[in-house]
């Protein structure tokens, strides 16, 4: 199987992405951010990463496709701006978090599904999700027919970390540990990873 990562939620740095180009892995980078993109890409540049063992994908991964409004306000990101607007979000987070670096602009994001991104790449062996509250809609509703060898996630709701664990649990994931507070690192269950279903 070919080696390939998935970040989603790459911001500006791409840095977890980065150190798996370096050990020869294919990448897929997904932000929903253009300016973001455009820094992620100078820097990859910067690296001297070869094209094309990357690919840059200006988008947001969501519960469902479509068009969606990003309205971000100078200075300051609300996380209802940072997932999008999308009325469906609620309650799983709350709003008015700040950030230190300027985002400013509204513009129209395209929604994926992790479905149609994972149709689209094929599935890799790493996926790394920082999606600023979003994770949460998204691993409590996606059916797992396939499992990465470790799926990290940092969660900006804490209230629903549980939940989401006894929901990978039930699909075949285990907790393996949490290497930093919020980010959470998952691993399938049974030692044959891309078994897509675990053995009765």
């Amino acid at each position: 199987m070919k080696k390939k990562f998935i970040e989603i939620g790459s911001s500006a740095d791409g840095a977890w992405g980065i150190d798996l180009l370096k050990k020869g892995y294919t990448g897929y980078f997904v932000e929903p951010h253009p300016a973001n993109l455009i820094a992620l890409e100078s820097l990859l540049q910067r690296k001297n990463i070869s094209s094309h063992r990357y690919h840059l994908m200006n988008m947001a991964v969501w519960t469902e496709a479509g068009i969606r409004n990003l309205n971000v306000k100078e200075t300051t990101l609300q996380e209802t701006g940072e997932v999008f607007h999308l009325q469906g979000t609620a309650p799983f987070y709350e709003a008015g978090k700040s950030i230190r670096r300027p985002v400013y602009g509204n513009f129209a994001v395209s929604c994926v599904t992790l479905g149609d991104l994972l149709a689209w790449t094929g599935f890799p062996s790493y996926i790394w999700m920082d999606i600023e509250g979003a994770e949460v809609p998204i691993l409590m509703g996606y059916e797992w027919s396939y499992l990465p060898e470790e799926l990290h996630v940092e969660f900006h709701n804490r209230a629903y970390i549980q939940k989401v664990n006894l929901r990978l649990e039930a699909q075949g994931f285990k907790l393996i540990n949490f290497p930093k507070k919020w980010n959470y690192l998952y691993g399938p269950q049974y030692k044959n990873t891309h078994n897509t279903e675990a053995p009765s």
